[in-house]
């Protein structure tokens, strides 16, 4: 018979509290003993063990291993949130999400290093999701602020990474979304009044077959210099975001590892990004544009990847800029090297919401191993929709297809040269009528839009009150959003009145 396995129980499991506790732990094995901490630092069987349950007054994180002989189980953690009077009847339709900085500062805008803290997930039971019950999961994570513009706005958004024993990722599912380590905690602020941007966006393009991130709303409670935590803890409305990664559930490409310097490993997977880098490293120039690596990441890419992956890009550009939509280099034409409905189904994206910043700032491709260069997913829509943009209301007027009234985002990236090619031109027209038939017609975005109105009905009163600066207009949440859902609804009748005056 197979021993027991090596894993340490939790009784009661993490989660917030308003009265000391007595943690049990325990090891499914009873033959084995549990060592543990309680002061952040890794277990091991010289740390302290485990006679009675231990007494928890104030927030912490109790790590713990099971040791058998020579053997050690995996480390656990579970992570107990001391809550102060007035945190201790918060009830949410939402899901809440809990970041304790364990008495340290808040993530600094001026850093790009992560820092660790504690989190906790508290999803609805019964229609409620209160602070006071066990958790859904407690986690180790890495923290920082993330943005370039808006990093300088007093509500931040942040990135996580899941951590296990170390600072390694330890992927998880958090509220209902597929597991995975890497995440974003987008702060909806002043360019987003209504609060949906970018959920709807990609929501948009889930609907027309184009993957972009899942989202779910919540609200974060994030907890910095204190041990309890507060009313003065609420941060607001957030929207989870699953990040750009490489992932059977994320960007399908193949991992591309240090030895894959030849073909076909060499081929794939990447993921490029068109954005002004974080640190000059990251970033190389191809095709005319600079990038940034965002898989593999600029300190694992090896030389002969960069130099694939570039030369590839190099060699879409000189095909889409020929006449005749081939590579004088190699011979291969534009349509072997790129997909082109993902070209174009990305474009019509990007036009339906008017986002300024396309194509020339937060624009992905990716390449899978053998294949060839698609466009997407989409991100980054703050500034889309009619949104109010301090740069300059590019995405204010529905009824041109802007930023200017010049058509100026036709002429960006590989599209300026792509629609110089008539059959990439009819197949572009031919599916916006497609589209607007389908998914893009008013009823469905108008159905999304009441879908994320209903689960913001109540929470979006605390963001307000919390962020007065980004109130709604007329300060009302319904006004806002029935603004938005206008702006898409004259958006799609001028597209569509454009379309029926072409050939």
């Amino acid at each position: 018979m197979l021993p027991a396995p090596l894993t340490v129980r939790f009784e009661p499991p993490g989660g917030g509290f308003a009265t000391p506790l007595q943690v049990s732990l325990r090891a499914d094995d009873p033959t084995a003993q549990v060592h543990y901490t309680l002061d952040g630092s890794l277990p091991s069987s010289s740390s302290a063990t485990v006679t009675a349950p231990i007494a928890v007054g104030r927030t912490t994180l109790v790590r713990a291993v099971a040791v058998r002989g020579s053997s050690t189980g995996p480390v656990a953690n579970a992570g107990y949130f001391q809550l102060a009077a007035d945190a201790r009847g918060v009830r949410s339709d939402l899901p809440l999400m809990l970041v304790h900085m364990r008495g340290d500062a808040a993530p600094s805008f001026l850093s790009q290093d992560k820092v660790e803290a504690l989190l906790g997930v508290f999803e609805p039971e019964a229609g409620s999701a209160q602070l006071q019950r066990p958790a859904q999961l407690t986690s180790r994570i890495g923290i920082k602020v993330r943005g370039r513009s808006t990093r300088l706005q007093e509500k931040h958004s942040y990135t996580l990474e899941l951590w296990g024993a170390a600072q390694e990722d330890a992927p998880a599912p958090l509220l209902g979304l597929p597991q995975d380590g890497d995440w974003v905690l987008y702060a909806p602020y002043v360019f987003d009044r209504s609060l949906l941007h970018n959920a709807l966006g990609y929501a948009i393009s889930r609907s027309i077959g184009r993957y972009a991130p899942r989202t779910q709303f919540c609200e974060l409670y994030l907890v910095s210099d204190a041990e309890q935590v507060s009313s003065m803890s609420y941060a607001g409305v957030y929207l989870l975001t699953e990040r750009i990664t490489r992932g059977a559930e994320r960007v399908p490409v193949q991992k591309l590892q240090a030895p894959d310097v030849s073909e076909p490993a060499l081929t794939g997977g990447y993921i490029v990004q068109v954005n002004e880098p974080d640190a000059p490293e990251e970033a190389f120039m191809a095709a005319g544009l600079r990038f940034n690596y965002v898989y593999p990441k600029s300190e694992d890419i090896q030389p002969a990847q960069k130099t694939y992956i570039a030369g590839y890009l190099d060699s879409v550009q000189r095909a889409v800029s020929a006449a005749d939509g081939r590579d004088p280099t190699s011979g291969r034409h534009y349509e072997e090297l790129i997909d082109v409905a993902s070209f174009i189904d990305h474009h019509i994206l990007n036009m339906l919401i008017k986002n300024p910043d396309a194509f020339a700032l937060s624009s992905y491709f990716h390449k899978a191993r053998d294949g060839k260069l698609a466009a997407g997913p989409l991100w980054d829509l703050d500034l889309a929709m009619g949104a109010d943009d301090p740069f300059g209301q590019r995405s204010l007027d529905p009824t041109h297809w802007g930023p200017g009234a010049d058509a100026e985002m036709f002429r960006r990236s590989f599209w300026r040269a792509l629609f110089d090619h008539a059959a990439f031109e009819r197949a572009y027209w031919a599916r916006w009528r497609e589209l607007l038939a389908g998914p893009l017609r008013i009823s469905e975005l108008r159905a999304l839009i009441a879908g994320f109105e209903r689960q913001l009905a109540a929470a979006e009163g605390r963001n307000r009150a919390r962020w007065p600066a980004s109130a709604p207009r007329d300060n009302s949440f319904a006004a806002e959003v029935r603004a938005l859902s206008d702006w898409l609804d004259q958006r799609v009748v001028w597209i569509q009145a454009n379309l029926d005056r072409l050939p």
